[in-house]
C-alpha cells in the first residue's frame, strides 16, 4: 500500500513536499492548484506499469488509456525541458525476506520500502531515459539497491548489502525495465540478486 509520495518537476509542481497517505485521503485546494496532477502522475505510472512495452520508460498516453499527458514538454514544469522529473514513494509491501544465496545468510524481513526515481528528456534521441532508480528497503537496517548511468549503459549500486558478480561476462547493465525494473542482467550477472524480481512484483506488480 502506498503510504508517502514526493514529486518535483512535474506539471504546476516544482515540489510537491511529502504528502502521506492512508486508506483514505481527501485532496482540497483552490483550483488550479495542482490537485489533479497529482492524480495524472499516479494514473501514468500505473499505465505505465500495464504497459507490454518494457522499454518505454514512461507511456504518456493516447487515446482511450487512463491519462494522456503529451509530450515531455507537456508535462515537465514550466515546460522546461532540461529539468529532470523526481519522484519517490514510500509503500508497505508485506514481508520481504532478503537471503544470500552465496552464504544463506538472512538480511531479515522488510515489510516497508522506498522507491526513488529519476527521469530526463535524452534530447538526441528525443526519448525519456532512466537517471536513476533505486529501491531502499525499511526495517531499522537498510538496505538499498539501485541503478545508474554509466558510459551509456548502467551499473548496480548497492549499500549494506555485497552483490556478487558471476565469474567473467561484462558487468555493464542494459537500461532498466519502464522507470522501475531491474533488466533480467542485474540477476543474470550476480550470483545473490534474484529477490530484485521478488521487489519489483511486491511494490509494482501485484
Amino acid at each position: 500500500m502506498l503510504r508517502e509520495l514526493h514529486i518535483k518537476n512535474f506539471k504546476s509542481w516544482a515540489d510537491s513536499g511529502k504528502i502521506r497517505v492512508a486508506p483514505l485521503t481527501i485532496f482540497c485546494g483552490n483550483n488550479s492548484s495542482g490537485k489533479s496532477s497529482i492524480f495524472q502522475f499516479l494514473l501514468m505510472l500505473k499505465q505505465t506499469v500495464e504497459s507490454y512495452d518494457r522499454q518505454r520508460v514512461l507511456h504518456l498516453g493516447e487515446k482511450d488509456l487512463l491519462v494522456d499527458l503529451g509530450t515531455y514538454r507537456d508535462m515537465v514544469f514550466k515546460h522546461n525541458e532540461e529539468n529532470k522529473i523526481e519522484f519517490n514513494f514510500i509503500f508497505d509491501t508485506g514481508n520481504i525476506k532478503i537471503v544470500d544465496a552465496t552464504t544463506t545468510n538472512s538480511g531479515g524481513l522488510y515489510s516497508k520500502l522506498k522507491f526513488e526515481a529519476t527521469v530526463f528528456l535524452e534530447k538526441k534521441l528525443n526519448k525519456i531515459t532512466v537517471d536513476k532508480l533505486n529501491y531502499t528497503l525499511l526495517n531499522g537496517n537498510e538496505m538499498s539497491f539501485g541503478l545508474t548511468p554509466k558510459q551509456g549503459k548502467y551499473e548496480l549500486k548497492a549499500e549494506n548489502y555485497s552483490a556478487k558478480k558471476q565469474r567473467g561476462g561484462v558487468w555493464q547493465l542494459p537500461q532498466p525495465e519502464n522507470f522501475f525494473g531491474f533488466p533480467d542482467e542485474a540477476i543474470a550477472y550476480y550470483q545473490n540478486t534474484s529477490f530484485f524480481s521478488v521487489i519489483t512484483l511486491k511494490t509494482w506488480l501485484q
